[in-house]
Order: structure tokens, then C-alpha cells, then sequence
């Protein structure tokens, strides 16, 4: 066709009356000679027109063949996992759909890892591709696959000329047979259609489009004012098919009558050839030659035609500018609307579509003031939920116009974005989007950073290609600098690390500058990426953050490991005297430690302190005062914030705001110890409330329970969490070895990383610590199930959720987070998490004789007094003895509200595990860190008393025992029966060092003093390096507090307690339940001894940990 347009296209019926297949006939028959899409000659820049008839057509072709005589199911998903022209690309996507099966448009960008995942998750068996040009990446996905890749067939798609004979010429007198229609009925609910998430906060997710759903997006009020546009020619060449932003731009746009702007297509010789990629320049060129008046496009590109002038002049002839998909920096977005370019921005989600409309054309004409901000449809019912900072979540409910695909709001049908928002203060119709709720960084302060507008800030720098902040649960905050392509760096090069750091500082200061200051960044906090380790990108080209924060994980540790240690390392005097004059004189003593020649009196920054140095000075102020003898200055050490000595920048200045502190602080250490009772006391109360009852008749249960082998004849249904940990894997290996076990529900988070979903990672698992994988693969009793059991329904889906509620009978909760450094109120998650798992219990119509176990601490009991004996096998009534740690005093909270549940629950307070059969004990745990420390130190530490650290499967023997027993009880200590000498232990890691060839001579065996002495020195100036030699550096603050040796005589009278500051346990009633106990305590060679340091060297020896 070659004609131009010369009216509008008769839209068709959107209520439902039409669906898919009949919208296309629909356009065949009314609109058959119009242009549904034009592209221009490469060469010649003649125009080609692509008519309704024509598309219509092609689309029948694909739909003959791929399923010829309309052969096999209806609704078959089918992957399109190609990089072809978008012309064919749309045209694949709309003949799937007329031949019956669901398409499912996947990023080829996306890893091998990705796509298989996605595979599952729609039990999609077929992929249509081109072969040769992707033939490494569908081997990868064959080899993930594993065994299931058997089912999987591969076609290959047809060209563009077999579907586009005539391009641009069709007629009606060319031969064409229409495909076969579908001869039952279809339902507006059956799932259409697939789009995967972009993975911008986690792994991508598949999201299903029903035929409603499809017709509310052609419904959307943005799609209509494309229509209404006046001679609307919407350039969409930009964007990627695969994409709901293209699907919806470059398909369903086209189904209501507008005409859209496309690159020429280039594979009508070769399908194998690849498409036009989008640059600036050819973009603008495409846009001038189809005489485009609205150009979609993502940020990206508007950023590359800022520089351009030519760009410019184009722009500003044009209708709108409309982009998504990401975030727009402020400068660009002011430049290009100062220099008049008609900018506006969309919002949608693929979950929900388009939800935005686009402002006034006369508001934009020379350039739009409010150009960050969007309108919403009156048409479109959003409710804004509040949250911190003034934000709002935007969440969009259903409606008669509106039909989200994914509804996971708990009390209306609807979808909440994730997405905050911020309302314009005048301008009450326009919001802004500021961040992913997910994405805001919470300090360990309770301060709340929004990150996303800083990285967008930073990333206008020239030497920068990306930026990450990070930060969560910290004292402050640092960003993940990517460098552009050309400025890459020696990371291990200091030197070139610093001067990086001063050519991208000025931008990192402009984005301080819009902060609070506890959000601002420091330069020591600014972490540069690896050239071999590049960021990962979404399909919309931004960061995906979660995968860039994991990837980095190390290094951004290590990073706060040499900022932190700061707060442990020094002289440990103390001030004379906590006065005025004493304190000044000993912060002056501190501060020389970084610069000598202070002046007490003159600004520390005028003197040469940085933010590093500031940060040392304020962890040895705060080191100091947790040491004091005084409690109430004990108690000031909270007060100490990150921004005190730059608000107080000279040491007379900072001495008189620590008095300040201390003299308002009479009678705090008695307040703080309270303020830890009253927040144990209140989660409690919290999460014990509005327990579902029991009727009373189905309540009476003796002591000694009937039969455990399952409810009829189906056994034991049991529910776990955390069974990818070490604990967790040894119980699952157990538990599959049990005759008497049916069915074993995995319970685990879902993870954002690259082949990480639940059977992989707990394969891997299982492999780490020398576990039979065939218990595994071989065993049908496993499902694995992703969620999040902090969330209402524990994160799963109802019907899933459902089916816990109605099948299980046995729940094990070994989930919880490990981290000894943080509060109470970061465990609440965990402690929610136990709560949904007692409702999902209580719920059930087995609640009467349904088994609770949880897997808790001796951490719970940190602040028993030793001079009391043992710790009891029972539940503490004061919540004193659990202060010591958050870690502690959440499995407190924990065991209290199981006990108040009504169910029969036991706690399993577990003392120190060591590795199993295989000497598998993992290297983040303080034995092998403290023994790696010790082959750089020269000696292994020895401390009096006794160690009673149990072998990880026994404690998943024991636990099980405990479990399935016929007699309840509340609470028992798991912790080995027969404790033997730390000496004893650690001789044999001695000897072992030698046989494994990891020293030459035995290492000498130091105290407590002498090898803390070692320790500290070598922290003293500590860099990266220092830390992977002597990782001890890393926990100093645990190994100070928890390998003190206890003065033995004054609690028990003799030698046996319980080496450092640990605690001994009483187990009588652990090895009444259990016979795995009762075997450790009579079994000789049940006991700890040289024979298991051996394991333990070994295992950390292979793994490379030790070297």
C-alpha cells in the first residue's frame, strides 16, 4: 500500500462482545485498505504502508504454521524468544493468539537461568525462535533443564516473507485461506496472553493476561488519546517487542486505529539477519521520515538527544515526547523542556496497564514545567496508600474499566504497585513516582533513604554507567559506582580508586545536597565495580539492584568491615573522668591516631579529617562509652549519631555535647535495661493477639498423644522452613529417610538471583554438605513452594495456601534470620512470619492434633545467670534473661507466643552445631573464622572449661525425635549431653592443620590475653587484604563479649563450665524424647573429638576457605 491515510479507523466493539480473533477479522473486513503501520526505505526513505488487510492476513499465515488444522489443545503456552524485526515480532505475537496457543514474549537478553525459570512457572513446553542465531542460549536452557528438557521442542519461526508475500502491496485479490476458528466457546477468563516483570526488584515474573484483561488495556484512556490525536502517527520504533510497554504501544494501540512508526524491516532476505538497533541518530531520522507526531521512547534516548541539536530541532516539531520504563535526570529533563521539547512521562505496571494520561498538548507546546509529573485517569480508580517520608503507594483497584492481572491487596481486589509516590504541593492532580517501596534504605538509626533520585543524579556523570546505594540496617549509607565504559579502574590500585572517587565526587555532592544529612553519601563510602564484573540490566536497561547489591555483597562488606572496625580497635583506655576537660583530652589522644597537630580548639575539617576520619573518632567515642563502668553512660552510646562531629566539628565543641549527653542521662542504665523488657513485652503482645480458639470438645488431649503415623492412610504431611540452611538440609534428609512421612512441603523465600529457585538451591544444598542428592530428585514427597512468610498467607497463592490449611499435620519452623548485630524490631518480620505459620495452623481442621515445632536458641537464654546452675528445660517467664542480643530476645518472643498458641508446640533451644558426617560446617560461622585467623596469627586460642557443640544431623535427628514423640512438652534444650575440653577440640584441629599440609609445624596454643593481643594489633590500619587473611577482624565485638573466660570456680566450684562466656544446658528432657540425645550421652564415640576436627579442617580445607 502506498497510499496515505484519509480517515480514521472504525474502531471495533471493546465490551467484550469481540475478542481477539474477531478485533483482527474486524479490521480485515471494515478497515482492510488502511495503514496500521509505515516504515521508511533504508536507502531511499520512500515510505512503506503495512495495511490492516495485510497484518490481518500474516497473522493467519503464523497461526497455519504453527498449528496446522487448528491440530492439538487450545491454550498451550508457547515461549517467542527471538530478536527479530518488530513487525514480525508483533505479527508472531497476534497469530499465536489466532491459533489458539498463549504467548509467552521473553527477553532473549534474559540468562539461560531466567527463562527456565519462567518456563516452569507456565509449564510452557515450547519455544519459537530462530536457531542458528541463538543456538547458544537454547543449549544452556536444554542444559538447565536437565532431565524435563525432553518435553521441551523448539520451533523455528517462519520469515517475513513467508507471512509478508507482498509487503506493503497486499490486496484482496491476492490468495489467502483463512485459519480454522475455534469451534467451542471461549471464556473472557482464559489467560491470553504472558508478560514477564522486568526483574528491576527481583528474578522476573510471569503475569497472565486474560481476554478481559486485554481488552481494559485497548480501553485505556492513554491508548485513546493516541487515537484522538489529530493524523496520530505514533513512533513506537524505539522499543522493545518483547515488553509490555511495546506489546501495548506496537499491537493494542493498533487495534483501536492508530497507525504506528516502525524501522524498516531488515531480515526479508535472511530471517537470520538482525534488526535496526536504536541509537539516537537513526531514531531521529525514522521519526522525521514517517512524519511521526508522538514518539514513545525510554530515557535512554532522550538523554542522547539533550546533546544533539539536530535531535532537538526535530523534537520540537513533533505532538508529544512521551517516555517510560525509568527514571529521567532532573538536568536532561529541565534542559530538554527549557530548549521546548513537548515532554511527558507514562505510568503503568504490567500488572495493571497504562493508568496515566498524558497533559494538554497546549500545556507542552514549548516545553511542559511539570514534565516529572503524571496525571491519572478519572477513569481509574487508585488509592493511595500513605507511607513514611509524605509518600504514598499507588494501588489500583479493580473497576468495571479496569481489570488488573494480579490482584494482592488483603482487603479489595486490587494491586498495589510497590511504587511511592510523591503529590505535587500545588498541582493536586500530578504525582510523582520517587521509588520501589522495596528500594528505600532503612539505617539502623530508623532513618529512611530514598535512593533512587541520588543514583539518578549520580548517573549523569560522564565517568559513570550506573549507580546502586546500599546501605539497609547500617549506620549510614554508600553507593555501587559502575564506571563508564572508557574509565574503568584497578580497583586494587588505591591510588586509582581515590582519583576516581574526586572526578565523580562532584556529582555525588549535588545529590547530598538534596538530602538530609543522615542520607548523605561519604567518599570512603563510595564502592567502584569490577570491569569483569558488570552490572545486570533489566530488559529496560536499568540496574537490576538486588542482583548488582548480591553480586557485590562481599565487597560492600569488606567496605564497612574497614569503616566499623574503627569502632573496635584502639588504645581501650578510657578518660580519666567523664568531665568537659578529661573527655576533650582524650578525644584529642584519639583523634592524633589520624592526625597529629590537632588544635582542640580549631575546626577538625579545616585540620585535614575527612568522613573516614570522623566516622573513626565517633566509633572510639561510642566504643568508649559502651565500656564505661557507669551504666547511665552506658546508656549514651544510642545518642552518638553518624552527623555528631560534623555538627560538633571541634574536639572542645564535641566534648561539650557528650557532657551534655551524660548529665541528662541520671538513672538511664536502669531505663534501657526496661526499655529492652517492654519491647520484648510488647511484641509479644502483639503478635499473641486474636489467637483463632478451639472448640473445647476437639481440645482435649492427654499428655501422651494416639497414633503419629499420619491422619488415615495417607502419613504425615509436614511443613518446612528454612531447609536450604545447615540445619534445615540434614532435618529434610532425615525427614525423606521416614516411612511414616508422605508429603514434605518446602517453605523458603523466594531469591531474585540468577538460578537460585527453591529445588536448585536446595540441591545445591544438600551437595555443600555432602547429602545424597538422590533423596532429592529420586523422592516424590516434596513440593517446593516461594513466599514470604511475613506476608498475609505466608506470601502463596489462596488456592496453595489453602491446601497447607487442609493437608498439613507437622510443622517445622527452622526459619530465621542470623545476625547477631541487630535489634529486636529487625527480627519482627521473622516474628510475624511465626505468626502466620501458628493461623495457618490453628486454621486447620487438624489444629487439635497438628505438631509445632520450633527450632530456637540458646541465644534466647543469654542473660541466665550462670551462677543459677544449668539453664531449665523450660520456657522463662522473665524476659530479662533474653536481653544480650536481638537475635536472642527475638526467639524469646518467639517461644512465648508458640506457648500461648494452644497448640501442641515445642521450642527446640539449640545450642552451638557443629558440622555433620562430611565435616560440613560452614565457613561464616565464628570456629572456622577464629581458626583461618589463627594460621595468620601464628597461634590457635585456648581457653579453660568445655565445649557442647552437637554434630548438625544429630540435632536434626534429635529435633525429629522430639517432634514425632508421643509426649509433648514445651520446651526442650538440645545442646550435647557430654561436653568435653575446648583444649581437646582444639589440639585436634592443631594436628589436623599439619596432615592437611596447612602448616608445616603445629601451631602453639595461646590464651585468651596473648591471642586477643595478636588479634587487635592486626587491626590496627586493616585493609581488604587484612580482612581475608584474619576474618576475626570481622566479629572482634562477638569474640570479645563471648570468648572471655568466666571465672569457673566462682560458679560451679570446679573446671566443667562451659568454655568463654557460653552457657550449659540441662538436656533431661531432650534425652527422655530422644533417642538420637540418649545415644550421644552413652556412645563414646558419639563424642566430640579429634576425629571430628579432622572433618572440619578438611571440609574447610576443600572448599578453599583454609589455605
Amino acid at each position: 500500500m502506498t497510499t496515505s491515510v484519509l480517515h480514521n479507523p472504525e474502531c471495533p466493539p471493546l465490551d467484550g462482545s469481540f475478542l481477539f480473533p474477531d478485533i483482527i477479522d474486524f479490521h480485515m473486513q471494515r478497515n482492510a485498505p488502511l495503514p496500521i503501520y509505515v516504515f521508511p526505505d533504508s536507502q531511499s526513505g520512500a515510505l512503506t504502508y503495512i495495511s490492516y488487510l495485510e497484518f490481518g492476513r500474516a497473522t493467519h499465515r503464523i497461526a497455519h504454521a504453527l498449528r496446522p488444522d487448528r491440530i492439538g489443545v487450545e491454550g498451550e503456552v508457547i515461549a517467542i524468544l527471538v530478536h527479530t524485526d518488530t513487525l514480525l515480532y508483533t505479527s508472531l505475537i497476534a497469530g499465536f493468539m489466532i491459533a489458539g496457543f498463549v504467548p509467552f514474549p521473553m527477553s532473549p537478553r534474559n540468562p539461560p537461568q531466567v527463562i527456565v525459570d519462567l518456563l516452569l512457572r507456565t509449564s510452557c513446553r515450547r519455544i519459537a525462535s530462530i536457531t542458528p542465531n541463538h543456538a547458544a542460549l537454547l543449549d544452556d536452557v536444554r542444559r538447565l533443564m536437565g532431565d524435563t528438557a525432553s518435553g521441551l521442542t523448539i520451533i523455528d519461526i517462519p520469515s517475513i516473507s513467508d507471512v509478508y508475500p507482498h509487503l506493503g502491496c497486499e490486496s484482496p485479490a491476492h490468495p489467502f485461506v483463512p485459519y480454522p476458528k475455534r469451534s467451542s466457546i471461549t471464556r473472557i477468563t482464559e489467560t491470553i496472553l504472558y508478560m514477564h516483570s522486568s526483574g528491576s526488584t527481583g528474578f522476573p515474573k510471569p503475569i497472565a493476561q486474560n481476554h478481559r484483561g486485554q481488552l481494559s488495556w485497548m480501553n485505556a484512556p492513554l491508548l485513546w488519546q493516541y487515537r484522538n490525536y489529530p493524523s496520530v502517527r505514533l513512533g513506537v520504533m524505539g522499543l522493545p517487542p518483547f515488553h509490555i510497554f511495546g506489546v501495548a504501544a506496537q499491537l493494542y494501540a493498533m487495534l483501536i486505529g492508530v497507525t504506528a512508526a516502525l524501522y524498516a524491516p531488515t531480515s526479508v532476505g535472511d530471517r537470520r539477519t538482525l534488526p535496526t538497533i536504536p541509537t539516537s541518530d537513526n531514531l531521529v531520522k525514522c521519526i522525521s521520515q514517517t512524519r511521526t507526531n508522538i514518539v514513545l521512547c525510554v530515557p535512554y534516548h532522550l538523554e542522547q538527544w539533550a546533546d544533539s541539536e539536530e535531535a532537538l530541532k526535530t523534537l520540537r516539531n513533533i505532538g508529544y515526547v512521551v517516555y517510560g520504563g525509568g527514571p529521567l535526570s532532573e538536568k536532561k529533563g529541565d534542559f530538554l523542556t527549557t530548549a521546548g521539547i513537548p515532554l511527558a512521562q507514562l505510568y503503568g505496571a504490567t500488572e495493571c496497564g497504562p493508568v496515566s494520561i498524558l497533559p494538554p498538548r497546549d500545556s507542552v507546546i514549548n516545553g511542559n514545567p511539570y514534565w516529572q509529573w503524571v496525571e491519572f485517569s478519572d477513569t481509574v480508580n487508585i488509592r493511595w496508600a500513605p507511607h513514611d517520608l509524605d509518600l504514598y503507594e499507588c494501588q489500583v483497584l479493580r473497576s468495571d474499566k479496569l481489570q488488573p492481572s494480579i490482584e494482592n491487596l488483603p482487603d479489595v481486589q486490587g494491586y498495589a504497585t510497590n511504587d511511592l509516590f510523591v503529590r505535587h504541593p500545588t498541582q493536586k492532580q500530578l504525582w510523582k513516582i520517587v521509588s520501589r517501596a522495596d528500594d528505600v534504605i532503612v539505617l539502623s538509626s530508623g532513618e529512611k533513604t530514598v535512593p533512587s533520585q541520588m543514583e539518578t543524579m549520580i548517573g549523569c556523570c560522564p565517568y559513570v554507567n550506573g549507580a546502586v546505594m546500599f546501605g539497609r540496617e547500617r549506620n549510614q549509607v554508600g553507593v555501587l559506582i559502575e564506571p563508564a565504559v572508557d574509565h574503568f579502574i584497578d580497583v586494587d590500585d588505591e591510588e586509582q580508586v581515590a582519583q576516581f572517587r574526586n572526578r565523580v565526587w562532584p556529582f555525588v555532592e549535588d545529590a547530598n545536597a538534596s538530602v538530609p544529612t543522615y542520607s548523605c553519601i561519604f567518599k570512603e563510602m563510595i564502592l567502584v565495580a569490577h570491569r569483569d564484573k558488570p552490572m545486570t540490566r533489566t530488559m529496560k536497561g536499568t540496574v537490576e539492584r538486588k542482583a548488582a547489591l548480591q553480586a557485590y555483597e562481599q565487597e560492600i562488606n569488606a567496605l564497612y568491615d574497614v569503616v566499623e572496625l574503627s569502632h573496635e580497635v584502639g588504645d581501650n583506655t578510657l578518660p580519666l573522668q567523664w568531665t568537659e576537660t578529661e573527655l576533650a583530652s582524650w578525644l584529642l589522644g584519639q583523634a592524633a591516631n589520624v592526625r597529629t597537630d590537632l588544635k582542640p580548639g580549631v575546626d577538625l575539617f579545616a585540620q585535614g579529617f575527612d568522613s573516614l576520619s570522623a566516622t573513626y573518632l565517633r566509633n572510639r567515642l561510642i566504643s568508649a562509652l559502651k565500656r564505661s563502668s557507669e551504666p547511665g553512660i552506658q546508656s549514651i552510646a544510642c545518642l552518638i549519631t553518624q552527623n555528631i562531629i560534623f555538627e560538633n566539628p571541634t574536639i572542645h565543641s564535641l566534648a561539650r555535647k557528650v557532657i551534655a549527653f551524660i548529665a541528662c542521662a541520671d538513672g538511664a542504665s536502669e531505663s534501657v535495661r526496661d526499655s529492652h523488657i517492654h519491647a520484648i513485652e510488647a511484641m509479644i503482645e502483639k503478635y499473641s493477639a486474636g489467637f483463632m480458639k478451639f472448640e473445647r470438645d476437639s481440645m482435649k488431649r492427654p499428655i501422651k498423644r494416639a497414633r503419629l503415623d499420619g491422619h488415615g492412610h495417607g502419613g504425615r504431611v509436614v511443613l518446612l522452613t528454612g531447609s536450604t540452611g545447615t540445619l534445615g538440609s540434614y532435618i529434610l534428609a532425615d525427614l525423606l529417610g521416614r516411612p511414616e512421612i508422605s508429603t514434605i512441603y518446602l517453605l523458603n523465600r523466594y531469591s531474585a538471583a540468577p538460578g537460585t529457585w527453591s529445588s536448585m538451591r536446595q540441591l545445591k544444598a544438600f551437595e555443600e554438605r555432602g547429602l545424597d542428592t538422590r533423596l532429592l530428585t529420586g523422592s516424590r514427597k516434596i513440593c517446593y513452594l516461594e513466599g514470604d512468610m511475613s506476608q498475609d498467607r505466608l506470601g502463596l497463592t489462596a488456592p496453595t495456601y489453602e491446601r497447607l490449611k487442609c493437608s498439613v499435620t507437622m510443622i517445622i519452623h527452622n526459619a530465621w534470620r542470623v545476625d547477631f548485630n541487630l535489634a529486636l524490631s529487625s527480627f519482627e518480620p521473622n516474628i510475624r512470619g511465626t505468626r502466620m505459620l501458628l493461623d495457618l495452623a490453628l486454621a486447620s481442621p487438624h489444629a487439635a492434633s497438628l505438631r509445632f515445632t520450633f527450632v530456637s536458641s540458646v541465644s534466647s537464654a543469654l542473660g541466665w545467670d550462670p551462677k543459677r546452675g544449668p539453664v531449665p528445660e523450660e520456657l522463662m517467664g522473665d524476659p530479662g534473661v533474653a536481653i544480650g542480643s536481638g537475635y536472642g530476645e527475638g526467639k524469646f518472643v518467639a517461644e512465648q507466643i508458640i506457648a500461648r498458641s494452644g497448640l501442641q508446640a515445642t521450642s527446640l533451644r539449640v545450642g552451638q552445631i557443629t558440622g555433620g558426617p562430611t565435616g560440613a560446617w560452614a565457613t561464616t560461622d565464628w570456629v572456622p573464622i577464629l581458626v583461618k585467623s589463627s594460621l595468620a596469627l601464628g597461634s590457635l586460642l585456648d581457653l579453660p572449661g568445655v565445649v557442647s557443640w552437637t554434630p548438625a544431623d544429630r540435632v536434626a535427628s534429635a529435633a525429629l525425635d522430639v517432634a514425632l514423640s508421643e509426649t509433648h512438652v514445651p520446651l526442650v534444650n538440645v545442646t550435647h549431653p557430654k561436653p568435653v575440653s575446648w583444649r581437646m577440640i582444639f589440639e585436634g584441629v592443631r594436628d589436623a592443620l599439619v596432615v592437611e599440609g596447612l602448616r608445616e609445624e603445629p601451631l602453639p596454643l595461646e590464651g585468651y590475653e596473648g591471642w586477643m593481643r595478636k588479634l587487635e594489633g592486626r587491626a590496627f590500619g586493616a585493609k581488604e587484604r587484612d580482612f581475608g587473611e584474619v576474618p576475626a577482624l570481622k566479629i572482634l565485638p562477638f569474640l570479645r563479649g563471648f570468648l572471655q573466660p568466666q571465672n569457673t570456680s566462682d560458679i560451679f566450684g570446679h573446671g566443667d563450665a562451659e568454655a568463654g562466656n557460653g552457657l550449659q544446658l540441662v538436656t533431661d528432657k531432650a534425652c527422655l524424647l530422644s533417642s538420637t540425645m540418649r545415644l550421644l550421652s552413652a556412645r563414646e564415640s558419639e563424642w566430640l573429638g579429634p576425629g571430628h576436627a579432622r572433618a572440619w579442617v578438611m571440609y574447610w580445607k576443600d572448599k578453599g576457605f583454609l589455605q
